[in-house]
């Protein structure tokens, strides 16, 4: 469980605390994460999926008049993990090259990073409607292109006094993807406080315990990784720290 008061509400979409939740990080985001105990979230405006955060592009009408949301998209932060412990088209995908490193958290402890980033900027007492972690829904993109283009209803969608309107849309994901089995956490920084969009990634820290297991690539180098592996206990990291085997060769041959 949380060791901050995260609302147990915040988890959408069917996602428990406990769950144990995966990401593939290339070797320099990983220093940044063990060596420095820091997460990067990033503006979903800059992932390369034109579909992503579809809700919150283009306009809506409001009053006769259509109305921009550039302001309510770039006010979001987010990172991505998933529930799947192992796959190859993940590591294929995410990994970029044969020295990533696949680490396991719990949602619970990912969700601590998202109440910290609050408290550090002043709005902790506003968690309830500025951070949110829960498993992506998948829907067809069909389904997407209709809600486009009803742009009142698109307005519904977004506006409730929960802010769980623009979260919810931030957790649809075309279902073309929907062997990720992700789970996102969002930050939203405040318009009244924070020059919204200027910075392309905002920070988070990260507790002594968070790294729960480390998971090198399964092309990485079995000589360098046992190196790598001592490096990283000789530096701190107690986590259990192993090498995937999903490449390795069968008994036998």
């Amino acid at each position: 469980m949380s060791k901050f008061p995260f609302p147990l509400s915040n988890y959408l979409n069917g996602l428990s605390p406990d769950q144990e939740i995966y990401r593939i990080f290339r070797e320099p985001h990983f220093e940044e994460l063990w060596l420095n105990q820091r997460l990067g979230f990033v503006r979903p405006s800059l992932w390369p999926d034109s579909y992503e955060n579809f809700l919150l592009q283009g306009t809506v009408h409001v009053g006769g008049h259509t109305v921009g949301l550039s302001n309510l998209r770039e006010a979001y932060y987010c990172q991505c993990w998933t529930i799947r412990a192992e796959s190859a088209s993940m590591w294929d995908r995410y990994a970029h090259d044969n020295t990533s490193v696949r680490v396991k958290t719990t949602a619970s402890k990912l969700a601590d990073v998202l109440y910290g980033m609050a408290y550090g900027r002043g709005s902790a007492k506003y968690v309830a409607l500025n951070s949110f972690i829960g498993k992506v829904e998948y829907v067809k993109q069909t389904e997407i292109d209709a809600i486009l283009a009803d742009k009142a209803g698109r307005l519904q969608k977004l506006t409730d006094s929960s802010a769980r309107g623009s979260a919810t849309a931030l957790m649809m994901k075309r279902d073309l993807f929907d062997d990720e089995k992700e789970v996102r956490a969002f930050y939203s920084v405040s318009s009244q406080h924070e020059n919204v969009g200027s910075k392309p990634v905002l920070h988070g820290s990260v507790s002594e315990d968070f790294i729960e297991e480390v998971c090198f690539h399964p092309l990485y180098p079995i000589d360098g990784f046992k190196k790598k592996a001592d490096h990283l206990r000789l530096n701190g990291v107690t986590a259990p720290i192993t090498r995937s085997t999903l490449y390795d060769k069968p008994a036998g041959i």
